[in-house]
Parts: C-alpha cells; structure tokens; sequence
C-alpha cells in the first residue's frame, strides 16, 4: 500500500523536521537509551540543512534545547522517583553509574565536565538522581552543557553546509565525487571511534538483552510443557540455540547468512539473465560515473582497483598463508587459501557460463580479457580482506584492533567496488553479484575454520595486527610499484563526432528537446535560458572574442583560484579570473570570456559562458552561450552577484563583436517567451525569451 502524496509531501516539510530533531535529541539525552543515538550527526546534518535555509537556526537551536533539557530530566527524575532501578552490579551501565556518583560529588566543575562529554555522560542524569541531587543544582549543571553540545555541532553543520554549497558552484562533478568521497570516509572515521567506544556496551546490551529474552521464554509455562512433552526436538532447538559453543547459535546465524546471500545472488542472476529492473540501475550508474571521469582521479582509481587485481591477490594472499603456517595457524592458512582458490574458480565458470560483455565505455587501460558478470575484483577484495578482518577479530585481544580491522577491511572493499564503477569496466550488478559469490565463500571459509577450531580446541600462537600490518604493507609497495612503473593513461578522447545538419535545421534542436534551452547546476536544476546561439569555424571562436576584447578565463585550478582570492581581498583586477563551471546538457563550460567595467576590478565585470554541441553547419560549428554582468561578491567573496538584466549583456557582446569586424550576420529571433528566473546562487533575473543567432568570421 502506497502513502498519499499529501501525507509524503507533509513528511518533507520542516514541521515534520524539527518534530525528528526533538525525538532523536531528546532519546539521545535519555540515559542508557542515548548510547544507541549519534547525537552529534545528527545536529551537524541539521546545521547543514539550516545553510540550505530548510530550517531557521534559532527555532532548531530552541527545539534541540528542550529536546535536551526534557531528556535529561526525565531520566533524572526516573532515578529519583525510583522508577528506575539500576544496581551497581548490573552488566547493563553499572560500572558507569557508578562512576557518575562519585562524579557528582566531586564538585560542581567535574560534574558539569562530565555532563558536557566523556564515557559517563549519558549516565550522569540517572546517577545524579540516585544521589538525590537537588534539582535546581541538576539543572544548574544540565542547562549549560546542554546548550554548548546543542550549538556546536549546529554550528559544525551551518560551516559545512556553507562550504558543500559553494564546493558545488565551483566544482565539476569529478571533483565533487572526490569530496564525497573524503566526507563519506569522514564519516566513517567518526563511527569507527564510536564504535571503539560504545561499542563494547552495545554489545554487552543485546547480550543482555539475548539472555533475558531466551529466559522469559523458557520460563513461560506453555513453552515449559512443550519442552516436557517433546524431550528430544527440545534438546535440538536448544542446541542449536546455544551460544555456548560454535556448533549452536554461532553456526545457526552464519548458516542463515548464507542462505539469505545465495538467495539473493540467486536473483540478482535471474534479474541479469532477464534484463530486469537492475539493467535500468546499470546504464544510469554507468551513465553517472562516466561524467564523473578527469585524468586525476582515473590514475587514483587504477591505484585502488590494483588492491584486489590478480597480480596483488597472488601475492599477498601467498604471503599470508606462508605467514600464517611460519606462525603454526595451518587452520587459518588453509581456510584462507581455500576461500581464495574456490572463489577464483567460481567466478571464472560464472563468467564464462553466463558470457556477459563488457560496458562499451570502459577504460582500454582497465579492461580485461573476461566477460563481466560477476566482477572478480569484488569478489576476491571481499574473501581476502574479509578474512583477514576475520582473524584479527578472532585473535586480537584489544577492541580497538578489532574494530580497526573491521573498518578497514570494509573501506577497502568500497573503494574496489567504486573503483571498478568509476573505470567503467564492470555493472553495478557485476559488483553486487561479486560481493555475494565473496561474501558466501567469506561465510563457509569461516564456518569450517571455526568448526576445525572447535574440534581441535587449539590455542592461538598469532599476532594478528603484526601479521595485517606487514601484508598492507607489502600490498602498498606492490600498488605503488604499479602506479610508479605504468605511466597514466589517458582518458579515451571524447566521442565529439559532429553530426552535420542545414543552417535551417538549427533552431528546431532547440524546439524539439534535442537540444536544451537552459543551463543547469551540478543537480541538473534549470537556470538562465540560452539567450546566444553562434556559428563559428574551428579555432575562429577564441579570436574573434579576443578581437573584441573579450578575455579567455583561465581554468578552474588551484593556482587561479589563489589569484582569484587574492584579487578579491585587494580589490585588483583580474581579466582571466575563472568562471563557475554552469553546465549545459550535463557537459561543463567549454569557454568562458570575461570584459572588464569601469570599475575594473575582479568584483564587477562581464562575462560569458559558452558550450559546444555536437552539430556543424557549412557555416561553421554550434555553440551555444550565456551572459550576465557581475555587479558585487557575497558569501564572503565566494560567488558574484548578477545584474537580472541578463539581455542587456547580450546587446553588449553584439556591439563588441560587429565592432571588431568579426560578425558576418546576426538575427534576433523569439526562443522562449518573456519569464522571470533565478540563477543557480539565487540571483533574480528576467529576459524577454529572444536569442541571438550570429556567424562570426576571421581573417
């Protein structure tokens, strides 16, 4: 059953925003509840939805607050009114309980340290109840440290708001994949030390919470009589339930986790063989990456792609089973080498069963020899590096080598699958059906080391993090290698074949949706409508406009926007400075010209975006162009504001150009009605919907 449009739209309104910030705040200062809520996410994402104007600042800050406040109390009042009994015994927060009290007694400055962060934070208000603190002393101590980790983190978020909106005016999209990138990584840094941290008492929570459960229900007297009446089958349920040894519920779970894996490949195969709905999800995931690609970033994912090539699994993977059996671990050796041989010879017969091809936009410089389906590369990254994951957990002894293993294990098999994507050699259907023909060989690799491991009892000799430390490091060097001896390819050259087409053909592109009639944003949000339309011969188009004294803006880099930032905190010119990169049928600006005012500084100035189409006439090549005159800077010099006479700007580049002698004809013709608009940073503008189609001329 399908929710009504109204009750969809309500959802995304800002009442129902605030209403999820209250609830989630409010649980995240409840005691014991909290551990379980990242606070801290969730106000910097609400921040940066305040930069984005979906929330005012003030009303959020106001609702967080008494979120916070109310949570603190409730749970302090719990624990005064003895609604709530904790014994400093109990395996649930005991410990910190404790620890609270004797916090609480310390003074008023250790108590409120201790509200405002720190292990024992959540607990304080509950401990604090306990001791009957006085409440005006609580709330003396809770007001404070509730409003410091309430503006913070929003302030955190309105900062990175700001910044991902300006990042997104002034990035192409490659570049805006890779900030992705650093912040999903990002993010996955702050939950692995969350989980480093809290992750012991969650799972000390359910563990609990297991316990109890399986006690109520074998306590319950029709399951009582059950068990009585049926000795035998009870006896197998209940060992199979066990979490006492390998062969009860460990063995059930991981049994389970297999069956729900090969189901889905399962699928995902049938699905492939059908051309069903994730063919659909393949060409616009391929469509996607392909616009992602610059020469940068395709030497970085030949880099990464090369952690789970043939030549680095051969290697490391030998390394580690010659490691593990020089350390007397032959059970973790074999089951290794075991995995990596059967899941090597399943994706070949798979891939050569199914004889998917290859994307046809794939890099000749990636490509292999194989059919596509399933992709190896995520297969063997998963059995290797999931495996290697495994025994650390296994053996390590400290939590926080455990959990690194973990995370790192999984950003590795990320960046292979994205990086398969990004080169364009594999699907996203052959990186999931790699992920789970990996995953189920991870699974049974586990399966039988634990049951040889259960049956031999043998302790372990193994320094997990040494062993992983010197595998990586002999991968780096093996990586390296290969990025140091294979020089970067290029990108394959771009499929500008131009599609000849009568001068009287032109305008009807734009009438019949082939050619767009407006720019866009990085999201392919509509903006100025193109109000210049200009045939010109190849290499004609740069000269002309320098003729007319148009400057060619330099382009988007690191050093010119250095320029730029200084020009404008002197307040000096800059003709070549570079233009935001607007876009026109999903391609950035092939040529961006700039004219200086009267001012004749970086803050006003005229300028000119222009984008080549894949159309020749006998009278030369089409672009396509808009203008605007900047008048000022905002965002703290960041973004220009418009001129909304955005037509005044094409009568100028008129002027210019038949003053140099360079316009062989001009008309005016009616494009789009008169409308009014805003650009992509908010600026108003109007147009009476006519467009210039010019042919320039050179000597």
């Amino acid at each position: 059953m399908s929710l009504p449009p109204s009750f969809i739209d309500l959802l995304t309104t800002p009442l129902a925003g605030y209403v999820a910030v209250f609830v989630l705040i409010f649980l995240d200062s409840l005691s014991f509840i909290g551990i379980f809520i990242p606070g801290v996410p969730i106000l910097v994402f609400a921040g940066a939805l305040t930069a984005e104007h979906f929330f005012s600042f003030w009303t959020l800050a106001l609702v967080c607050f008494a979120a916070s406040i109310l949570g603190k109390t409730v749970s302090f009042e719990s624990a005064r009114r003895h609604l709530v009994n904790l014994q400093s015994n109990s395996p649930l927060w005991g410990e910190e309980v404790e620890e609270g009290r004797s916090l609480s007694h310390r003074g008023s400055l250790a108590a409120w340290l201790a509200h405002l962060a720190g292990v024992h934070r959540h607990a304080m208000p509950y401990a604090e109840g306990t001791e009957n603190v006085d409440r005006a002393t609580f709330q003396l101590r809770s007001i404070p440290t509730a409003i410091a980790r309430i503006l913070w983190p929003l302030f955190v978020g309105i900062i990175v708001g700001s910044l991902w909106h300006v990042a997104t005016l002034w990035s192409t999209r490659a570049r805006l994949l890779f900030l992705v990138i650093i912040l999903a990584f990002a993010f996955i840094g702050w939950l692995w030390g969350w989980t480093v941290r809290r992750g012991r008492s969650i799972v000390r929570y359910f563990s609990y919470l297991g316990q109890s459960l399986v006690t109520a229900t074998l306590s319950y007297p029709p399951v009582k009589a059950w068990r009585e009446r049926s000795p035998k089958l009870s006896s197998v349920i209940g060992h199979r339930l066990t979490p006492q040894h390998f062969t009860g519920l460990p063995l059930t779970f991981l049994i389970l986790l297999l069956s729900d894996t090969l189901l889905r490949l399962l699928l995902l195969t049938q699905s492939v063989l059908s051309d069903g709905l994730i063919t659909a999800a393949d060409v616009r995931t391929g469509n996607l990456f392909l616009l992602l690609r610059e020469k940068g970033f395709t030497a970085l994912f030949l880099a990464i792609t090369h952690a789970a090539s043939a030549d680095v699994m051969i290697t490391a993977g030998t390394l580690t089973v010659l490691l593990l059996f020089f350390q007397r671990e032959k059970i973790y050796a074999w089951g290794m080498l075991a995995a990596l041989v059967a899941n090597q010879v399943t994706v070949t017969l798979l891939k050569n069963i199914l004889h998917r091809a290859r994307p046809d936009y794939a890099l000749a410089e990636a490509m292999e020899r194989s059919f596509s389906f399933p992709s190896g590369h995520a297969a063997a990254s998963i059995v290797f590096y999931g495996f290697l994951a495994y025994i650390v957990l296994r053996t390590a002894r400290l939590w926080k080598a455990k959990i690194s293993a973990l995370f790192l294990a999984l950003s590795i098999i990320i960046l292979v699958d994205l990086s398969r994507l990004y080169l364009g050699v594999h699907f996203l259907s052959d990186v999931l059906g790699g992920n789970l023909i990996g995953f189920s060989f991870l699974i049974l690799a586990i399966i039988g080391t634990e049951w040889i491991r259960s049956q031999s009892q043998k302790e372990t000799r193994l320094r997990p993090v040494i062993t992983a430390t010197i595998i990586i490091a002999v991968e780096l060097s093996i990586i390296l290698w290969s990025a140091y001896t294979r020089p970067t390819p290029p990108l394959p050259p771009e499929q500008q074949s131009h599609i000849d087409v009568a001068e009287t053909a032109v305008l009807p592109l734009f009438h019949n949706g082939t050619l767009p009639l407006y720019t866009e944003t990085l999201f392919a949000t509509r903006q100025e409508p193109t109000h210049l339309i200009i045939l010109a011969h190849s290499g004609c188009l740069v000269p002309a406009f320098a003729r007319a004294q148009w400057s060619l803006a330099d382009p988007l880099s690191t050093s010119s926007l250095k320029r730029a930032a200084v020009a404008v905190f002197l307040n000096t010119e800059y003709l070549n400075a570079p233009i935001t990169p607007t876009f026109y049928d999903s391609r950035p600006i092939d040529f961006g010209f700039e004219k200086a005012t009267d001012q004749r500084t970086i803050r006003s100035r005229h300028h000119l975006r222009v984008w080549q189409t894949p159309y020749s006439t006998p009278s030369g090549e089409l672009y396509v162009g808009t203008a605007s005159l900047d008048t000022g800077l905002k965002w703290g010099g960041a973004m220009h504001t418009i001129d909304p006479a955005i037509d005044t700007e094409r009568s100028l580049i008129l002027a210019d150009l038949q003053n140099a002698g360079v316009l062989a004809s001009k008309r005016i013709l009616q494009l789009l009605p008169p409308s009014l608009g805003t650009n992509f940073t908010g600026d108003p503008y109007f147009t009476d919907g006519k467009v210039a189609f010019i042919q320039l001329q050179c000597e």
